[in-house]
């Protein structure tokens, strides 16, 4: 709820990090409502995770470092990989994304 209501906020007050969010995802809470609404399915599908899994972090993001290592404790076999970007990581750096994800897709799924 307090996040919801954090983001919610965020966009009412023109806040420089929702400028590039599109704002039906938070305009009637949608998107925003179905994320937060049981936010322990999100720990309870990482810890069911086997396969390899790659989490690309921006270090400038609103993802703080915490929440990243809460990846680490729920899915303890998977990779992390950081790009100094803001938390939009595809959108502020798509081809230091394409070379992690080549990288990590060629290491498990190698045709």
């Amino acid at each position: 709820m307090f996040e919801r209501r954090r983001i919610q906020a965020a966009a009412k007050t023109g806040h420089a990090l929702m400028t590039s969010i599109d704002p039906r995802y938070v305009r009637g809470g949608g998107l925003i409502k179905d994320v937060y609404k049981d936010i322990d399915r999100w720990k309870r599908a990482a810890c069911r995770l086997t396969i390899p899994t790659l989490l690309i972090a921006g270090d400038i993001g609103v993802v703080r470092t915490a929440e990243v290592e809460q990846f680490r404790v729920y899915v303890p076999h998977g990779e992390i990989e950081h790009l100094q970007t803001g938390h939009l990581v595809a959108r502020d750096d798509p081809q230091g994304v394409a070379a992690i994800l080549d990288r990590f897709l060629n290491r498990y799924w190698r045709q």
